[in-house]
Order: C-alpha cells, then sequence, then structure tokens
C-alpha cells in the first residue's frame, strides 16, 4: 500500500508511506509523483485536515436520486463558498438517512484544490483508489496534539465534527463541552498533553495518523474522483483481505483457522499410517499364504498374480477346462448364437476367438450379451466378431 499526505499547500514532491499490511508503517520518503515507488497495491491519499470542514444537515425523506440537487442547497446557509465549487461527501453510515431521513455528517473541501492536489498524481499515471479525511469525527471523542511547522495545533475528534480548539485549554474546554476518551500526541508534543487531558497521551506519529486514517471507511474519491465497479470491486478486495490476514480483530479467527489446519494435517497423516499399515499387514498375509500354499515359489513380487498362476497351472495339469480354452469359449458362444446359425469361419490362436463373416444381425445380438460376467470381452471389426478372455486381476 503506497499512503500520500496531500500538502494543504502546493507542492512538486510528495510524503510518502509504504505498508505491506496496512497496519504498520514499512518505509517512508519524499519524492516527486514521477519517482515516487511502483507496483503498490493500492494507493491512498489522506486530505490534511486543514482544507476539510465538516458539517450536519437533516436529509429529508425519500431524497434518493435527488441527493445531489439537495445536498447543496442544505449546505448553502452554512457555507461561506458556492456550493458549486465545493467537494461534498455524506458519512459512510448516510444510508438510513438517505432512505428515510434523518441527521447526517458532511466532509466538505474544494473541489479546486482537490484537483490541483491530484493532479501530478494523475500526469504521473498513478490512479489514487481512495481518498481519505486526515482526521475525521470520533465516537468516542479522541483528542490530537498535532506539531504543525513547530506549532502547537489541538484538534478535538466529536461525533459529529472535528474541532480545532484555541491554544488556551480552559477556553477550549469551554468550547468543546466534551472530554475525550483517548489523547493522541506527536512525539514532539507529548510534554503539552498534560495541559489538555488528564489522560495519559498515546504516542503517534504523523505516519501512524495516516496511516490510522486509512483504516477509517471514509472515501472521498465520488463524484468526479470515483472509480468504476472493477476498481471498486478490486479495491473491496483488496480491503477485504487486509482486514481478514491483517486485522487485529480477525487474530483470534486466524488462530483458530491455523491450529484448524494443524489437527487436519495431523489427522490426515495419522489415518495415512493406519492405512499404510493395515496394507502392510494385508500384503504380509497374502505372501505367507503364497508361500504356504506354495512352496516352491521362493521370490514374491505380486502375490495375488504369482497365485492365480500357480492356480491355473494346477488347473492345467489335472484338466480342467479354462475360460480361455477352445471348447470353453466356443460353448460360450453358442449358448448366445442367433438362430442355431453357424459362423463361416473360426480362428482360435492364444485365448482369442474370431468369428469371420458375421452379418449385421448376428454382431448386434451378440454384442447385447453381458460378456463381462461370463468373464470375457467381445468387440467387432467390420464383419468379424471377437471373443477374448478377460485377464483376471
Amino acid at each position: 500500500m503506497l499512503i500520500l499526505p496531500l500538502s494543504p499547500q502546493p507542492s512538486t514532491n510528495f510524503e510518502f508511506i509504504l505498508s505491506s499490511t496496512g497496519q504498520a508503517v514499512s518505509g517512508s520518503g519524499q519524492a516527486a509523483a514521477g519517482q515516487l515507488p511502483k507496483g503498490a497495491n493500492e494507493v491512498v491519499a489522506v486530505v490534511p485536515w486543514q482544507v476539510i470542514s465538516w458539517h450536519r444537515v437533516t436529509l429529508p425523506p425519500g431524497i434518493g436520486s435527488r441527493l445531489s440537487a439537495v445536498l447543496p442547497n442544505l449546505l448553502e446557509e452554512q457555507l461561506l463558498q458556492d456550493t458549486k465549487d465545493l467537494h461534498c461527501v455524506l458519512a459512510p453510515d448516510a444510508a438510513l438517512a438517505i432512505r428515510q431521513g434523518g441527521p447526517v455528517t458532511v466532509a466538505v473541501c474544494a473541489k479546486a484544490w482537490l484537483r490541483q492536489a491530484l493532479a501530478p498524481l494523475q500526469a504521473a499515471g498513478i490512479q489514487v483508489q481512495r481518498i481519505v479525511p486526515e482526521l475525521s469525527p470520533s465516537v468516542p471523542p479522541e483528542l490530537h496534539l498535532l506539531n504543525d511547522n513547530g506549532n502547537l495545533q489541538v484538534l478535538l475528534c466529536q461525533g459529529e465534527t472535528v474541532w480545532r480548539l484555541p491554544a488556551q485549554p480552559s477556553v477550549a474546554a469551554s468550547v468543546a463541552g466534551a472530554l475525550p476518551d483517548s489523547v493522541w500526541a506527536e512525539p514532539s508534543m507529548a510534554d503539552q498533553a498534560q495541559r489538555w487531558s488528564h489522560l495519559d497521551p498515546r504516542l503517534q506519529s504523523a505516519e501512524q495518523r495516516c496511516l490510522r486514517a486509512v483504516q477509517s471507511s471514509w472515501d472521498l474519491a465520488q463524484g468526479e474522483w470515483a472509480h468504476n465497479s472493477r476498481v471498486r470491486g478490486q479495491r473491496w478486495l483488496q480491503q477485504t483481505w487486509r482486514v481478514l490476514w491483517h486485522g487485529m480483530a480477525w487474530q483470534s479467527a486466524r488462530r483458530g483457522l491455523l491450529a484448524l489446519l494443524v489437527v487436519q494435517l495431523v489427522g490426515l497423516n495419522a489415518w495415512a499410517w493406519r492405512e499404510q499399515s493395515l496394507i502392510a499387514m494385508q500384503q504380509a498375509e497374502l505372501t505367507r499364504m503364497l508361500k504356504d500354499s506354495f512352496p516352491k515359489v521362493s521370490v514374491v513380487v505380486d502375490a495375488p498374480a504369482q497365485m492365480r498362476r500357480e492356480v491355473q497351472a494346477l488347473q492345467q495339469d489335472a484338466g480342467l477346462p479354462q475360460p480361455q480354452d477352445l471348447d470353453a469359449m466356443l460353448q460360450a458362444v453358442s449358448a448366445h448364437w442367433p438362430d442355431n446359425r453357424i459362423p463361416n469361419n473360426i480362428d482360435y490362436r492364444a485365448g482369442e476367438l474370431r468369428m469371420g463373416e458375421l452379418t449385421a444381425a448376428d454382431l448386434q445380438a451378440l454384442s447385447q450379451v453381458p460378456w463381462s460376467a461370463l468373464g470375457y470381452q467381445w468387440r467387432s471389426e467390420g464383419q468379424q466378431g471377437i471373443l477374448r478372455a478377460e485377464a483376471k486381476r
């Protein structure tokens, strides 16, 4: 992931932050647009807090497709600029308010500034998938102490807005009217935290603040900066994979899945070992039976096949008929021969009986016989029928 904190003032260089997991910073630096790192699976631009204003409006019920026309009118009294020049984005949880009406938070920034900030990236062929605010409304409230070029900036993120508080804590308390549940401070401003809250500050660098902003559900890439369905689908897959694979909320699930895979692997190996043991026992029993029945067999390679050959040899020595014998095959054919007809020629070689000059009716009738159940294989070649004894396994 490539994170690009946009500068409030026009600049030819871009600060950049690299993160392979979306949870920790893996690298950072500064470069011109054409020299930014390539190959990131997702590029996210972070809009600084200085250029965003936050407003609260009440949507009428069933606004639906009229939202783009009605929203500027609702904001007109709160804004000092023409609403046509402003980029307005509703909060991510505004779907219900759009259908049924109700209060909703709106993020507003100047379109001209956003176009100018993103223009070098577009010229360099860098496609920004998401645009997120550096700070956004928060429940519960959060207090942020930032280092703005050596000056302390205090911002309070509440449920509906982001306040920039006065430099005096006493005045700020009367303006905000709410105590924060957590205090985040850049390392250089940590010593100022005690003046603003009794809570111990949580140190957070500017890079970590941008990384945390990327994890929010806000996305200002709407309107003229919106993407097609393919890009949105790709972005959803990337975010889902990052949350499932690296998110802290899914850590227990990942551990459970890993434990399940380990148990399955151990179980499969145990089952395979048991099956191999049973097969080895069966092979040993077959080998023992072969040697007990035919002591003259000294080397055992394939016990079933060797036992079958030895039994066939005994049957032949005793004069017992075999399925591959000519008389046995003729008897099998005669039992199913149609209309008591006699084939014109017969050829027998090595357990294969060939009968020639058969009619189509003869071939059709003989092909319907269940030869496999009788221990034979049947096939036809032209006007010739071929019967062969199946090799026993």
